[in-house]
């Protein structure tokens, strides 16, 4: 419940932002981006071994609201299928522990270029909202948190509403208890719930943009 809420207020909240500045601004556009790539998370290492939420391909989805002077403010929704694997020690084999689903929804601003005829438009975008990694396993609990990310990246532009697009996204840091995020309803692991971990996410994407 607590999920469907937050994601309701994001988008109330986005589409609010959009109706105030459509009331002053001279010119603008909705966009919408849709692209593919590989998401590489750090591993969290912790008294009770290492533990590694796997690098996997992820997808991600941006809805944009551009304006004529370079300013975007944007709600992206990235998703990745992925699994947890874990070691207690370094040179022995790596066990997979249970199926997940790391995600996030955010909301932000940032500036891109605005030269009507440039053949590369490069941007850049901060953005606030929830990191979630979600087991799909009964066995396995599940973890969401408040979480920052920055984003970068270059349009190629095949016309003037279509074109391709290359970007990185960097969640910060996001600081958790080890039994918060990986806790074992069996008691196999024996996760300390009063050790902290942290977390950082990267995902390099490229796909289609296309504005209305």
């Amino acid at each position: 419940m607590e999920t469907k809420e937050f994601k309701a207020a994001l988008v109330i909240n986005l589409l609010l932002c959009f109706t105030f500045i459509s009331n002053f601004a001279l010119s603008q556009q909705v966009g919408v981006r849709a692209l593919v790539g590989y998401r590489v998370a750090g591993n969290a290492k912790t008294p009770s071994g290492i533990v590694m939420p796997r690098e996997s391909i992820n997808f991600q989805f941006v809805g944009s609201f551009e304006l004529e002077n370079g300013i975007i403010l944007d709600a992206s929704y990235l998703t990745s299928p992925s699994h947890i694997k874990f070691r207690a020690a370094p040179m022995e084999n790596w066990q997979q522990l249970g199926e997940i689903q790391v995600s996030s929804l955010m909301v932000g601003g940032g500036f891109q270029s605005n030269e009507p005829t440039a053949a590369i438009v490069p941007f850049g975008i901060f953005r606030i909202g929830r990191m979630n990694i979600s087991s799909l396993e009964d066995r396995f609990s599940s973890f969401g948190k408040l979480a920052f990310a920055m984003e970068g990246g270059v349009k190629l532009p095949f016309s003037q509403r279509f074109g391709l697009v290359t970007q990185i996204n960097m969640i910060m840091p996001v600081h958790g208890g080890e039994k918060d995020l990986f806790a074992d309803s069996l008691g196999v692991y024996q996760f300390n719930p009063n050790v902290g971990i942290t977390l950082v996410q990267f995902a390099l994407n490229t796909g289609f943009y296309l504005k209305f």
